[in-house]
Formats: structure tokens, C-alpha cells, sequence
């Protein structure tokens, strides 16, 4: 069938698990659903469950929370602590 994925199951988004692959901690939510839900959702992931949003009991989309980010670089943060050799300066 053309466009599709070698090994697939047709109507299926490739990578996605199926509905026996996930586990007693992911919650599938339906487009629905997840548009109505969307605060409870995130509550949900943000607690550490998986939250998977399906079409027709696809999962299409997994929501989870994201990374924390590093704090901003301060220029001259090391300022005074760093010692240059004077035959090194230019």
C-alpha cells in the first residue's frame, strides 16, 4: 500500500504503541476529551503519569512535562576568581 510504513498496521501511526503496550499508568484520552480535560490532563502529567491523546484509540500525541531549563549565563560571573597569566593576555 502506498504510504505506508513496511510493517505497520495499517490506519495506525508508526511508532505509537498499541493499546496492549501501554502500561496501568497511561492514561489515553480522546480529542474530545482532552479539549474539555486539558487542565486535569496536565495536572496528570505533571504528577508523573504518561497522558496520551488519541484519534478513533490511536495515540497521536504524548503529553508530558517539560525539562527545566539551565539558568541564563551572567557575563562576568567569574570575575576576580580567574587568574590570567600576563603572557597570555594579548
Amino acid at each position: 500500500m502506498p504510504g505506508t510504513v513496511p510493517g505497520s498496521v495499517p490506519g495506525t501511526v508508526p511508532g505509537t504503541p498499541s493499546p496492549a503496550q501501554l502500561s496501568s499508568s497511561t492514561m489515553v484520552a480522546n480529542m474530545h476529551e482532552a479539549k474539555t480535560q486539558l487542565s486535569r490532563l496536565v495536572e496528570r502529567a505533571l504528577a508523573g503519569e504518561e497522558v496520551l491523546i488519541a484519534r478513533a484509540g490511536t495515540p497521536l500525541v504524548r503529553l508530558q512535562p517539560v525539562a527545566p531549563g539551565r539558568a541564563p549565563r551572567r557575563p562576568g560571573a567569574l570575575q576576580g576568581r580567574v587568574v590570567i597569566h600576563p603572557e597570555r593576555q594579548s
